[in-house]
């Protein structure tokens, strides 16, 4: 079943490949991917997809989460890689996020390894997400919208105050500005349970 869902989504994604800004982007599902084969830590990754006006990958079906494990494994040739998807969440208490502000409404995790990280990183050989130190420099994959943004011109500038009246122009995107006041729950946080 595997492979017939990984032919389909060829068709599906060379077929549509035009939607995207370049020939070296990948159109899955309703999102256009770069995969970058160079290795950053998750903020350094962050920083980069924002520079050209996209979002750490963002990954909203399974189908997407299985052909970029596929397209990765392929571009970096490595069968044990992992690579930097845009979720995270900034403490343990709170819930993921996707890069683009998107809520996780699916999981991927690996039952098979702690979630005590704030990134998430996922591996090419299952396609499985497992968290990590940011600190670690992995592949990383880049994600946009081709009927939002043109990639490759500045991102929106948001301008940030600081506590003593000045001001900054940043490039994060406007939506990564804003951090929920709340803790958040962890309702969002798959249970391991093979752990007691």
């Amino acid at each position: 079943m595997l492979i017939v869902t990984l032919i389909f989504s060829a068709f599906l994604i060379y077929s549509v490949e035009g939607q995207c800004s370049s020939t070296e982007d990948s159109y899955i599902g309703d999102l256009c991917y770069t995969i970058y084969n160079q290795q950053l830590s998750f903020q350094n990754a962050q920083s980069y997809c924002y520079g050209l006006n996209k979002n750490l990958g963002v990954i909203h079906t399974t189908l997407q989460s299985n052909f970029l494990a596929s397209l990765v494994r392929t571009k970096t040739g490595s069968n044990e890689a992992l690579f930097w998807i845009g979720l995270s969440r900034p403490s343990l208490n709170s819930r993921f996020q996707w890069d683009d502000g998107t809520t996780m409404s699916w999981s991927n995790f690996d039952s098979n390894f702690p979630k005590d990280n704030l990134n998430v990183a996922e591996s090419v050989l299952n396609g499985k997400w497992r968290t990590m130190n940011g600190q670690e420099a992995l592949f990383f994959v880049c994600s946009y919208d081709p009927r939002k943004v043109t990639p490759g011109t500045a991102g929106p500038t948001t301008t940030g105050y600081y506590t003593d009246g000045s001001t900054t122009s940043t490039d994060w995107p406007a939506s990564t500005q804003t951090q929920s006041s709340s803790s958040g729950s962890t309702s969002d946080y798959p249970t391991d349970s093979s752990k007691s």
